[in-house]
């Protein structure tokens, strides 16, 4: 009687992971948005680079994804800083928002 009980426990416990393992890899993933990064990095005097990363995960599996764009985009200058006076000329500055390049300007 013990016997069976155990055996049967033994096919059960088999088949529930055969179940289980056929069904994470049947997944139709349904994909929800969990967060996002965003980096830049300087491109050249007109404009910097946006690295974007979007990260997803299937509620049903715990599959993760991610997919990653690139965007060039114009710098976005903040307000204009006077610096000082350098050889007669005001100086000033401003520093991209986005990638923080910094442009110098001089001024009679």
């Amino acid at each position: 009687m013990k016997k069976r009980i155990l055996l049967t426990l033994v096919v059960i416990v088999i088949i529930c992971s055969m179940v289980s393992t056929v069904y994470a890899y049947g997944c139709e993933h349904t994909y929800i948005w969990k967060s996002d990064t965003n980096s830049w990095v300087y491109l050249n005097d007109t404009q910097c680079t946006r690295y974007h990363t979007d990260f997803y995960w299937c509620p049903k599996c715990e599959n993760e994804m991610q997919l990653e764009y690139e965007y060039d985009e114009d710098h976005l200058f903040g307000p204009m800083t006077f610096v000082g006076y350098y050889q007669g000329m005001q100086w000033w500055y401003q520093d991209c928002l986005n990638c923080y390049a910094r442009v110098d300007y001089f001024f009679e």
